[in-house]
């Protein structure tokens, strides 16, 4: 398709097909770039600073040293032949990548077979807009669903008309930045006992924290509202809260915290931050929490070594705990944190510095590898595994929101292993912060604007 060009393409290095550890199909080169076909939503791994683009009905990333595809979605069938070399631009080779020798762009981009999927096609509607970067949503036995906003404003909604009243009683936020009024959850017992879980960014100290409290929804306030825990110490920075809550099912809740753009602090067990804490109800600690008997450690750590978590989900059928969290430039993960785990940030990880270099090995003895990852980053929002009956689909797959990317991802699973990745509302430039499955079978989703949306999400006909 670029045969001219290809001819006058030196290329230094070349390594084309899928890696180990669920990488993308690669293509390296010194003096050239080229885009590749990549099975949905992968992405080949290349050098340089990363920027989603559109070319046509093609997701394209750019990466100071070159180019690669992430996906089509107008039906580009199973064979695709592409390339654009770019001479003179000059691609690092990656450390483990071996090294070989073409003196053409042998990117052998003449057919390449792929299992290539078109972009589903899906219907949208818009139930409530006008909303201030809403951040989490949690839905009530009788529909209406509750809104978090990072300004401070707490939302009830009702899906039907979009009608819409703010919950008086909320905590006062910490708003800079990423921070503000963060995640929400009801308590598992909510019908009987009416409590609302909430995360924030508030103030304390010479800084702030991420907090977690609750308090007992009655009409259109919170009533007694209390603080249960503060993730510390307390730091001067206004981004990588984390901040998502899962109860397990068992009497305990999870709670994700980010290191606070301090990367350090992920390895100290004496500190929260950087952590997946497990807590009671009432903000105590379990009796069996794996560190509690250390005077080193924080008795509230399950694991850690996180960067910065924003989606957390029980697994439908397992009860297993899964998390996203967010890399640096590149290395988004998928995580199930086990009791005393390290996952290795920042000593180990799949993304780079933003300006260029490496942070660390892909993998380290004594850490836990995700059980996928995303290079370049998608920026993960919001997760959840679809439990409605609705779309069979669906069922079962992990849905997941992208803010770099601006899309959903719909994760097929065999296990925990991922076998296909679609990106669904990619054509939307919508930045996605939470996904949930509605009792009405529906998926609803937030983006994450000034002026932001709640969306009801369906298969197209």
């Amino acid at each position: 398709m670029f045969a001219e060009a290809l001819l006058d393409c030196g290329v230094d290095a070349v390594n084309v097909g899928m890696q180990s550890s669920r990488r993308a199909p690669l293509l390296v080169g010194h003096e050239i770039a080229c885009l590749l076909p990549v099975e949905d939503g992968g992405a080949a791994q290349v050098r340089g600073h990363a920027l989603g683009i559109r070319l046509g009905s093609l997701t394209v990333s750019w990466q100071r040293g070159g180019f690669v595809a992430t996906r089509g979605h107008a039906g580009l069938g199973r064979v695709l032949t592409m390339a654009v070399c770019c001479p003179g631009i000059q691609i690092p080779q990656g450390e483990s990548m071996p090294r070989t020798r073409s003196t053409l762009a042998f990117c052998l981009l003449g057919l390449v077979l792929m299992p290539w999927q078109a972009a589903a096609e899906v219907h949208t509607e818009t139930v409530a807009d006008g909303l201030e970067h809403p951040w989490a949503m949690a839905f009530l036995p009788d529909g209406h669903v509750l809104v978090t906003e990072r300004s401070g404003d707490l939302l009830r909604i009702d899906p039907e008309n979009g009608e819409r009243a703010a919950i008086e009683g909320v905590p006062a936020v910490d708003a800079r930045n990423q921070g503000g009024l963060l995640d929400i959850q009801l308590h598992p017992d909510f019908a009987a006992n009416r409590q609302v879980y909430l995360t924030w960014s508030g103030a304390c100290g010479a800084g702030n924290a991420t907090h977690l409290g609750r308090g007992r929804l009655a009409g259109d306030r919170l009533r007694d509202f209390e603080t249960l825990f503060v993730a510390t110490p307390c730091v001067d920075s206004t981004k990588h809260f984390g901040s998502r809550i899962v109860f397990d099912g068992d009497g305990h809740l999870f709670m994700t915290v980010g290191e606070r753009g301090e990367r350090d602090r992920s390895q100290d067990i004496g500190d929260h931050n950087g952590s997946v804490l497990r807590l009671l109800p009432d903000g105590g600690i379990p009796a069996d929490n794996p560190f509690v008997d250390r005077d080193d450690a924080e008795a509230a750590i399950y694991s850690y070594g996180h960067r910065n978590p924003q989606g957390a989900v029980l697994h439908p059928d397992t009860g297993a705990l899964w998390i996203h969290e967010h890399g640096p430039r590149g290395g988004d993960e998928i995580n199930l944190p086990e009791p005393g785990a390290n996952f290795g940030w920042p000593k180990t990880t799949y993304g780079k510095e933003y300006w260029g270099p490496e942070i660390g090995p892909d993998q380290l003895e004594g850490t836990v590898q995700p059980i996928h990852y995303w290079v370049p980053s998608i920026a993960p929002s919001g997760m959840d595994f679809y439990t409605g009956d609705r779309f069979p689909e669906w069922r079962g797959d992990l849905f997941i929101g992208a803010l770099a990317l601006t899309h959903l991802a719909r994760l097929e699973m065999d296990g925990t292993e991922v076998v296909r990745e679609t990106q669904l509302l990619d054509d939307r430039g919508w930045r996605i912060r939470d996904v949930r499955t509605g009792p009405d079978g529906y998926l609803y989703v937030l983006t994450d604007a000034a002026n932001g949306r709640v969306v009801r999400v369906a298969p197209g006909e």
